[in-house]
């Protein structure tokens, strides 16, 4: 019986929710399983909750957002800026309405990774063509490996955390970005760095957090909701990874990313 409470020990701790102990009436930690087992239902009933509320709110706020960008686009004339300015608006809302729902998507114990095979080297050179336009004067460069970097991950998380980063750095850098893209033993080190402000060490945990925007350190009208880099952060969790801030020797911030190669893929 302590085996069997165990087990469903451990397989709650690595996101089953459904575990439980199971024990008979006839067990003497019958009590205590049936503690166990009460704990284990009221957090699977807990987090599927969390999720139905996250998914109904999304939905709810999506449909007057789609109703009211149709209604601005027929109204007036398109190069009004007041006009302009709500389109931005409706645009921000819509951003922080994807970035909640990939935050709780990530928010569980074991989050689901659609995961394959995959060429950073090859989709970093191809994103570069869509970041190019966002940099307004900011040189923006790669320094990648000469061959195929074949990393193993949810490809669309991936990418997402890595736009987040790069917009990050755009927003605070003076006029220079750099990404390095490297092999250490047997993981894949990500450096994102630029030559802004940087964050200062006691902060540096700090803006990991949801909702979190370092406006003392940072300019406060560069625009950002504060779930960019709690994404980035919960994206590299999944993957079996970390993320670190440094000094970078551009003057600014350094994000290193660092993942293991290979060893969520079959």
């Amino acid at each position: 019986d302590l085996l069997k409470l165990e087990k469903a020990s451990h397989q709650l701790g690595e996101g089953d929710l459904t575990a439980r102990s199971a024990l008979g009436q006839d067990s003497s930690l019958h009590r205590l399983g049936a503690a166990f087992d009460q704990m284990a239902g009221n957090l699977q009933q807990l987090i599927s909750g969390r999720k139905r509320l996250t998914d109904g709110i999304a939905h709810e706020l999506r449909t007057p957002l789609v109703r009211l960008r149709y209604r601005i686009e027929l109204a007036g004339n398109p190069d009004e800026e007041p006009r302009k300015g709500m389109i931005r608006d409706i645009t921000a809302l819509e951003s922080l309405i994807d970035e909640m729902l990939i935050y709780a998507r990530l928010d569980t114990p074991t989050p689901p990774l659609d995961c394959s095979r995959w060429d950073g080297r090859q989709e970093l050179e191809n994103r570069l063509q869509d970041w190019l336009p966002l940099c307004k004067g900011t040189r923006l460069e790669l320094f990648l490996p000469a061959d195929p970097v074949n990393w193993c991950c949810d490809k669309t998380l991936m990418l997402r955390a890595i736009d987040n980063l790069i917009t990050n750095a755009l927003r605070h850098a003076n006029s220079r970005i750099e990404l390095h893209l490297l092999r250490q033993a047997e993981r894949w080190v990500l450096r994102i760095e630029d030559d802004g402000p940087g964050i200062p060490v006691a902060d540096r945990l700090q803006v990991f957090e949801p909702f979190v925007r370092l406006d003392h350190s940072r300019n406060p009208a560069t625009g950002g909701h504060g779930l960019g880099l709690a994404l980035v952060q919960g994206i590299v969790a999944a993957h079996r990874g970390s993320v670190c801030i440094e000094e970078s020797p551009l003057g600014g911030a350094c994000f290193v990313l660092t993942l293991p190669d290979l060893t969520l893929c079959p």
